[in-house]
């Protein structure tokens, strides 16, 4: 028991922080775009973010735990792999809204015994900068 509750929560960071680095891509963006603004004086928009990312680890020699983040524009593709876990689910779908992202769709896969492919498509509601 301790170790699923261990696990779970090695999850909870392992998500943040694939949506920090998600939201520092998206903060350097503005940034640029305002510098080059400012530079040029140009009110042309700049060609939209497309990012990956992906942070995996791995338990026991087989890959567990593996988080990938793909945007395109405003769209945001998360792919969450993790063991089964009451209320996992949930938990991912709520870190993602305090992130400011809305969901539009969720898909869930069952892989193995243990294992979930979590899909999660969002558009980003509003930039989270964090300092």
């Amino acid at each position: 028991m301790t170790n699923a509750i261990s696990s779970q929560r090695d999850k909870v960071p392992l998500l943040g922080s694939t949506i920090d680095y998600v939201q520092h891509l998206r903060g350097r963006l503005k940034a640029l775009q305002d510098e080059q603004l400012q530079s040029t004086g140009s009110t042309a928009e700049s060609p939209p973010l497309d990012a990956r990312c992906c942070i995996g680890s791995e338990d026991d020699g087989e890959a567990s735990q593996k988080i990938e983040a793909d945007v395109r524009g405003k769209t945001v593709l998360l792919r969450v792999v993790c063991r089964e876990k009451k209320g996992v689910l949930i938990m991912v779908l709520k870190e993602l809204e305090k992130q400011g992202l809305s969901i539009t769709s969720t898909n869930v896969l069952q892989l193995a015994e243990s294992l979930l492919n979590i899909t999660v498509t969002a558009q980003v509601k509003y930039i989270h900068c964090m300092q």
